[in-house]
């Protein structure tokens, strides 16, 4: 296959529009919400409608190389690379975290089309909301402390009405929840799919309010605790957003803590991205002891090699004497 074909450069000036944003940080109250409820929503993060116009239709390239999600567009995607890098996100992760820098281990984007021409031209297209993801928390494995607490940060670039049920409070008992109101479990012992009524149910019973459903107008974040159990709902409408899965960057990761192999052994796969001058999005360390499966053309398999079955250095610059 061609590399190139799943390659987006960075469009020109952009960067230096992102730079011009407002930066937007918790304040105080905020902060003792998030802790309280385990999320809060952040109006208006990006106000200017006509970049998130553009930046839809730049990250729709990528998006379209799959039906729902694209995993790790900050490899493949310039205009993804400079949101992360140079954008709002990064600032508000820091303070939700605490931390001087934010680095991801998981970068996403999720795209809707609505209904299909097909399901319009039988007359099946009326709406009724959905569960599209089941509820589920991000964050896979246990943090022992506050060094590796993630947080997750999720922008809308398009209107998303009722796109997402949050059950407050439920990241104060997950492993609690998880393990008597599981669905799927995965290989790895993740508790992946979990049952909505038991998960309601759980968490009213310890006093916390019932599933919250809310709304996301274009440029909205949503910033919420790993351990917070969740679930999106499918779209009437064309809808694209990302989901930015996010750790303090001011310790190196234990990768011993992390079980999943590929990432253990690849150190850019959890890159730096905030502030600017320390990002890493750009740097592929060329030591092949470093970076095996890099190098070797397995990137990160689990999660896009489906896709991009080629190594990283094809398409991402080296950065020399980056570690």
């Amino acid at each position: 296959g061609n590399v190139g074909q799943y390659v987006f450069p960075e469009p020109a000036g952009l960067a230096d529009e992102l730079q011009r944003l407002p930066r937007r940080r918790l304040t105080k109250e905020e902060k003792e919400q998030l802790d309280r409820d385990g999320m809060i929503q952040i109006k208006g993060l990006i106000q200017d409608a006509a970049l998130l116009q553009r930046l839809e239709a730049w990250l729709w390239k990528s998006q379209e190389l799959r039906t729902s999600t694209i995993a790790r567009p900050d490899l493949f995607n310039g205009a993804y690379r400079a949101l992360l890098r140079d954008g709002p996100l990064g600032a508000l992760a820091a303070s939700a975290l605490g931390s001087r820098s934010v680095r991801t281990a998981n970068a996403q984007l999720w795209g809707y089309l609505g209904p299909s021409r097909k399901e319009v031209y039988k007359g099946k297209h009326v709406w009724t909301p959905m569960p599209y993801n089941p509820a589920h928390a991000d964050d896979r494995f246990n943090r022992p402390n506050k060094q590796h607490e993630m947080i997750t940060v999720w922008f809308a670039f398009t209107d998303a009405p009722s796109v997402m049920t949050f059950y407050l409070g439920s990241h104060t008992i997950p492993h609690q929840i998880s393990e008597s109101c599981v669905r799927i479990k995965l290989k790895d012992g993740y508790n992946y799919a979990l049952s909505s009524e038991c998960v309601s149910e759980k968490i009213q019973a310890a006093g916390f309010p019932a599933p919250l459903t809310v709304d996301a107008a274009a440029g909205d974040a949503f910033v919420f605790k790993g351990d917070l159990i969740h679930e999106s709902v499918a779209q009437p409408n064309r809808r694209l957003a990302t989901c930015i899965r996010a750790h303090s960057g001011d310790h190196p990761m234990d990768f011993e803590y992390l079980p999943i192999e590929n990432i253990k052994a690849c150190e850019p796969s959890i890159p730096v991205f905030y502030p600017r001058n320390e990002s890493s999005l750009d740097c592929v360390p060329l030591d092949p002891e470093k970076a095996t499966p890099c190098a070797k053309g397995k990137w990160l398999p689990s999660l896009i090699s489906s896709v991009f079955p080629y190594p990283a250095s094809a398409f991402l610059m080296p950065c020399e004497g980056h570690e």
